[in-house]
């Protein structure tokens, strides 16, 4: 059996809600719901957000066809003072030109932890799974820097990991 689960983009939710008239017969929310085989509820919630909406489809960076829900919504990071000072940490790193390597982030991370919380040792681990959910939730990408060194004999060159916000 499929899914009654149907999802509108953001045009169409705003041309559903151009059809609203409050206080005329047919045209109210229920009226709506039943004509889009959906909840009068569903409505009334993009009508609460109408002028999110129309925010998000005046801006010409986002796809208003498909894009189907505005942003902000989702579970919260659990340590969000952490991840504020963590990523203004690696901020000023990168401004000077120093690496950030994936084990710096984890260390550091680790340090302001216990800043925050004294000396509880429970509650944060900063794990490889973390890092790499924080590095997609502040945009952040590791690349391999390559940088050429001359030496009297012969040339060469090496690579060093460092990390920077995905542009």
């Amino acid at each position: 059996m499929p899914s009654s689960h149907r999802s509108y983009s953001i045009t169409q939710k705003l041309a559903i809600l151009a059809e609203y008239e409050p206080g005329v017969a047919r045209s109210g929310f229920r009226a709506l719901a039943i004509k889009q085989n959906t909840n009068s509820s569903t409505v009334q919630g993009w009508w609460s957000q109408r002028e999110e909406l129309k925010a998000v489809f005046r801006n010409p960076q986002v796809a208003t066809r498909t894009v189907r829900h505005l942003t902000g919504g989702g579970r919260r990071p659990a340590h969000n003072e952490l991840e504020r000072r963590l990523y203004e940490w690696i901020e000023a790193r990168n401004r000077k030109g120093l690496r950030v390597k994936d084990s710096y982030i984890r260390l550091q991370a680790r340090n302001i932890f216990q800043q925050l919380n004294g000396d509880a040792r429970t509650g944060f681990e900063a794990s490889s799974g973390w890092l790499a959910r924080f590095k997609s939730r502040r945009n952040l990408v590791s690349r391999r820097q390559t940088t050429s060194r001359s030496s009297q004999k012969s040339g060469f060159s090496s690579t060093d990991d460092f990390t920077f916000v995905a542009g």
